[in-house]
């Protein structure tokens, strides 16, 4: 009976060995969750069974730790060389290679590449209205740690890195802390993402809205997404007429991609009218900035980006309802005796024009139109 009972009990852990997933700690300090498909000396190939992908890790990327236990485990010898194998060659002839089960086709590694452009720009532009209202508040924008985890049910939760133990991850989710449990995490992936900086002067906003702003947002979409910044580039040059990617999972040609949207100007639309959006904030006085509401700020700098970065947009006009499009509430009245007259024509261009500005209309300025900027 006793032997019995031992026997049982030796059953059952070697079951639990059998069915238990592997886990690879990194040098960066996350790690990989998953079955072993092969261990050679390069390195250790695992699959992710939630997304349903063969990962390639080198030795150059597990910790000592994980290393020493895979060696052992796989008799991979320390000093071994790896050896050429041809492609017509039979892997198993190589004695430091052990196939756990023959590696299935690289078709079914890659992801959905065809849609590619639709998860970048909806990346992109969130991270643009995020950005521009953190700007809007009187804030810089600055790229941050973050972790992307992959969790065993299937979904991801991305968030700023704040802590980390043996037993969880503590991330900021949404303005919210989040203590997520390590056995509940299939694999975690070190990303930069935008967080709100240090605050900023009104003179500094503009140089904000630019090139600078554009490549810290290329920067995070890249780290989100899985490609390569210099592939960032290329997705968000070619998104409106497709194009062809080679990086990584993502392998092959990925569709062209357009969503319309719009920022309305309203009462600002005067800024906009014959000039480009870096020269807008030159027209700007701090006085009058104060008193615009943040929604109108962000409209403005929304405005500003699309003009300088976005590939394609154009100007939609309404009629301004206030002035019904005359473009001034009241016009100027003269007597008709001579002596006002004279008066008139004795005025500079310059008296002339503030007193047509005192006349316009407050809403469209003189411009009898108000504009939104629609861009794709």
């Amino acid at each position: 009976m006793c032997n019995r009972n031992y026997f049982l009990l030796i059953l059952l852990c070697l079951c639990s060995l059998i069915f238990a997933e592997d886990k690879i700690i990194l040098k960066n300090g996350s790690f990989m969750s998953g079955e072993i498909k092969k261990v050679t000396s390069k390195g250790v190939k695992i699959e992710d069974k939630e997304l349903g992908v063969i990962i390639d890790i080198s030795w150059s990327n597990i910790s000592k730790k994980s290393t020493k236990y895979l060696k052992r485990k796989y008799s991979i010898k320390e000093k071994a060389q790896p050896k050429v194998v041809e492609e017509n060659e039979n892997e198993n002839e190589n004695e430091n290679e052990v196939v756990v089960e023959k590696e299935p086709d690289v078709k079914a590694i890659r992801v959905n590449v065809r849609t590619l452009g639709k998860k970048f720009f909806t990346s992109y532009i969130a991270l643009v209205k995020e950005s521009i209202n953190h700007i809007a508040n009187g804030f810089d924008v600055e790229l941050a740690k973050g972790l992307k985890l992959h969790m065993k049910k299937g979904y991801e939760i991305t968030g700023l890195f704040l802590s980390e133990d043996d037993k969880s991850f503590s991330l900021l989710v949404k303005g919210r802390t989040k203590k997520i449990s390590k056995d509940l995490v299939n694999s975690s992936r070190e990303i930069k993402i935008i967080k709100r900086g240090g605050s900023i002067g009104f003179t500094e906003d503009n140089k904000k809205v630019g090139q600078d702003l554009h490549l810290k947002i290329l920067k995070a979409v890249a780290d989100d997404i899985g490609i390569s910044r210099k592939s960032a580039k290329g997705v968000f040059a070619k998104r409106l007429s497709g194009g062809f990617i080679d990086d990584g999972r993502y392998q092959g040609k990925y569709n062209s991609y357009s969503y319309k949207s719009s920022v309305d100007l309203g009462k600002n639309s005067f800024l906009f009218t014959g000039t480009k959006g870096k020269e807008i904030m030159e027209k700007l006085k701090l006085e009058w900035w104060g008193k615009v509401s943040l929604k109108e700020k962000e409209n403005i700098y929304m405005g500003i980006y699309i003009l300088n970065k976005l590939p394609k947009y154009k100007y939609i006009s309404r009629r301004c309802a206030k002035c019904k499009g005359k473009g001034h509430l009241k016009r100027p009245k003269y007597k008709n005796d001579k002596n006002d007259k004279k008066k008139k024509d004795r005025k500079t261009t310059k008296e002339k024009e503030a007193e047509k500005l005192a006349n316009a209309c407050p809403d469209c300025k003189g411009l009898k139109k108000l504009y939104s900027i629609q861009y794709e």
